[in-house]
């Protein structure tokens, strides 16, 4: 029985994290997978003596580091470029006593996309995150709720078992059909968005302060 309820509080706790931390979790996580890419790859292609783990490490870090302002740099550099077509679009509509500098309606326009589509994938971020996090909260709390008396079916001869029995009935297609389920995860990935929202304003807020 520790086997199972560990396992179903696991579950729910990490989903709870997430639903709360989606954004501030999300870029850690790339990073953990981006340096086991790389320290993989690496040892997969240069060997695996003392020297090529430290090299293939120091790699891995450092590439793991820069992630994720590479990721938010590449997105702006995007929307950047979107906005110069857009900008060179928009400057013939604009009346001619309000074209002063066609380079500057241009940039400016530029620049505005690209901070509204980092943005736009912040959202993106939070929206997914929280609606996954939902999914581990919701799945085993509806299920304990609902089957308490079929708990004990999950257990088997061995922990590895309890935990796929867990991921069969709590996960699996006959049980989530149920509008419960559904009704459940919208209402956690819409608190979720609201307070990782409130913690981003918080930070922002604290950031101008210094």
């Amino acid at each position: 029985m520790g086997v199972l309820f560990g396992y179903l509080a696991f579950l729910v706790v990490a989903g709870f994290l997430i639903v709360i931390k989606g954004r501030d979790i999300i870029i850690p996580a790339i990073a953990i997978l981006i340096f086991l890419l790389v320290f993989g790859l690496y040892m997969a292609h240069f060997g695996t003596d003392r020297n090529d783990l430290i090299i293939g490490a120091l790699l891995g870090v450092f590439i793991a580091a820069i992630s994720g302002k590479i990721l938010r740099l590449g997105v702006f550099l995007c929307g950047f470029l979107y906005g110069l077509s857009v900008g060179s679009l928009i400057y013939p509509l604009i009346p001619y006593h309000f074209q002063y500098d066609r380079a500057v309606y241009t940039a400016v326009t530029a620049v505005i996309v690209g901070i509204l589509l980092v943005k736009a994938v912040d959202v993106a971020i939070t929206v997914v995150t929280a609606g996954a996090g939902s999914l581990l909260v919701a799945f085993p709390c509806v299920y304990m709720i609902m089957n308490p008396s079929r708990l004990g079916d999950c257990i088997g001869p061995d922990n590895w078992t309890t935990i796929q029995n867990v991921n069969h009935n709590v996960f699996g297609e006959a049980f989530h059909a149920n509008a419960i389920i559904l009704i459940a995860c919208l209402l956690i990935t819409l608190f979720g968005v609201v307070m990782q929202m409130r913690n981003c304003t918080r930070s922002f807020s604290k950031g101008n302060k210094r």
